[in-house]
């Protein structure tokens, strides 16, 4: 087999070992597991907020910015604020795909116009040592590979975009995050079906042990003296005889 296609390989399956996959599948389920027992009601409440205040447009932007832009965690978060806040598994695949795709564009373009800043190349250069060499040799195949890595979609296609690399390369890099993305989309959704019951479970005893103290002070006389039955719902409720 010629000499470069064995490198292309070998990169592609190093960046899609079985390994890494497990990695991926870890950090993600590490995540949602800290975000809904750490933060608790509070986790649920927010992901409820984010879809309300700003649904699936919030999503498709946020996964544009996510791949513009270096985050902690990549899109695990918002990905997971969209799940657990009632959109389905298929809506948030199919618009963080298309914030994904926009982004490439984007970045694509701007390699196209400007080229590569000496800044971004030096970062590439410490982070991924040798990934710009593959791009420059491979063209489409060296965009695909960059693309595989965790890194911003948009650097790997701003790179294609300097070295005049065909658009349809750019979509086909876009394509090569979606067996990450399956992986993240599932581990979030299982994790949340495993953790979720007993957290919601939690939350309603909470309210409704609110409500019955509040419904039943409500009901105590505020003024003369006390009553047998008043003295008994204090005795019932806060677990204290309180004479009025």
């Amino acid at each position: 087999m010629n000499p470069s296609l064995n490198r292309l390989f070998a990169h592609m399956s190093e960046i899609f070992s079985l390994r890494n996959m497990i990695v991926a599948a870890l950090v993600c389920g590490t995540f949602v597991f800290i975000f809904t027992q750490f933060l608790g009601d509070m986790g649920a409440v927010l992901s409820d907020e984010f879809m309300n205040r700003f649904g699936l447009a919030g999503l498709y932007v946020g996964a544009l910015l996510i791949d513009c832009i270096p985050t902690p965690g990549g899109p695990i978060p918002i990905l997971t604020l969209s799940i657990q806040g009632g959109a389905s598994i298929l809506s948030v695949f199919l618009v963080s795909f298309m914030g994904s795709l926009t982004a490439a564009l984007i970045g694509y373009g701007l390699g196209l116009k400007m080229g590569l800043p000496l800044k971004l190349q030096a970062w590439m250069e410490t982070r991924y040592p040798g990934k710009i060499e593959v791009i420059r040799e491979k063209g489409t195949w060296g965009v695909v590979i960059l693309a595989a890595l965790p890194l911003p979609l948009a650097f790997a296609t701003w790179t294609g975009g300097t070295f005049r690399v065909s658009w349809k390369g750019i979509v086909l890099a876009s394509f090569v995050r979606i067996p990450k993305m399956l992986i993240y989309l599932s581990t979030i959704t299982g994790t949340l079906h495993l953790i979720e019951p007993t957290a919601t479970r939690t939350m309603s005893n909470d309210f409704l042990s609110a409500h019955s103290l509040i419904e039943a002070s409500s009901k105590i006389p505020r003024t003369g003296a006390s009553t047998p039955e008043s003295s008994a719902l204090h005795v019932n409720v806060t677990g204290f005889p309180i004479q009025g």
